[in-house]
């Protein structure tokens, strides 16, 4: 698969995001911000050094027994990531690093303005839930080292998800009251997208298009769909570049290529960056 050459146009044409048309529901409000996206590691040490020495704000490690996990959050302007790495012999996550051996996103978090009512309403939907009743989570108050790099990496631009049936994923986020795009085909990068706004970032939907889509052997390998790769803007691309290469990081092409939004990206190689395909985009 030529992840070089597509994944960097993997979303919506520059004119397609500005013409964008989203539809409306009566649970419009129910989803707020993207709290945080969730990425279970084998090794939670390296995968904080590696979000710290692109000068993001990354938090102590926190052992959190109750939850079965060690947690360790990295600060974006928008939202945050969060590490995890399993606590005990029983952890949660121990499973999916089972199956995968070199981590990657384990979930995602949307806060909601009511939790009761929107239990409820996922319920109504026929949407099954992993617990009866709501539980206390594990946020709390992370305390933040610094690095020379401070403020290299900016904001989660989006999340990518690959999804089977772009219609049914669609219909999910739209019948839970998110602005919701129409789909967009993008022949030229082998996909279909579709754009789920959320108040501090989106969600790009993505389904294959033609027989050479890029996205096509990950289906193939994951056959519910699932998360694709995240996207950090940069205040410098080249630099970004630059700094990564000297960490030993590598990148899926020689050069910045310019992206979905009309600026220049880069992706990283997943290998390197515990399991997750990084986008970065110059802001």
């Amino acid at each position: 698969m030529n992840c070089s050459k597509v994944l960097v146009n993997c979303g919506a044409a520059t004119r397609a995001i500005a013409a964008r048309k989203f539809s409306s529901h009566p649970l419009a409000g129910l989803l707020g911000r993207l709290n945080h996206v969730a990425i279970a590691t084998p090794d939670l040490d390296k995968s904080a050094k590696f979000y710290e020495n692109l000068g993001a704000k990354v938090s102590k490690k926190v052992p959190q027994p109750d939850h079965g996990v060690y947690t360790v959050f990295v600060e974006l302007p928008n939202t945050k990531l969060e590490l995890l790495h399993p606590y005990g012999d029983n952890s949660p996550i121990k499973a999916f690093l089972d199956k995968n051996k070199q981590g990657g996103m384990h979930h995602i978090c949307i806060e909601v303005n009511h939790i009761d009512k929107a239990v409820a309403e996922v319920k109504k939907l026929g949407i099954r839930t992993l617990a009866k009743e709501t539980k206390i989570g594990a946020h709390g108050k992370p305390k933040f080292s610094s690095h020379p790099l401070a403020g290299l990496l900016g904001r989660l631009n989006h999340v990518a998800i690959a999804t089977p049936d772009l219609d049914k994923s669609a219909k999910f986020y739209e019948n839970l009251g998110a602005k919701v795009s129409k789909k967009v085909p993008q022949p030229d990068h082998g996909v279909y997208t579709v754009f789920v706004e959320l108040p501090n970032t989106k969600l790009e939907l993505l389904h294959p298009y033609g027989d050479n889509s890029p996205i096509k052997a990950f289906l193939d390998k994951n056959k519910q769909g699932g998360m694709h790769h995240i996207c950090i803007e940069v205040n410098h691309i080249d630099k970004a570049v630059a700094e990564v290469k000297k960490l030993g990081i590598r990148t899926l092409a020689k050069e910045t290529k310019i992206g979905a939004h009309g600026k220049p990206v880069m992706f990283l190689h997943p290998k390197d960056c515990g399991g997750v395909l990084i986008e970065l985009e110059q802001e």
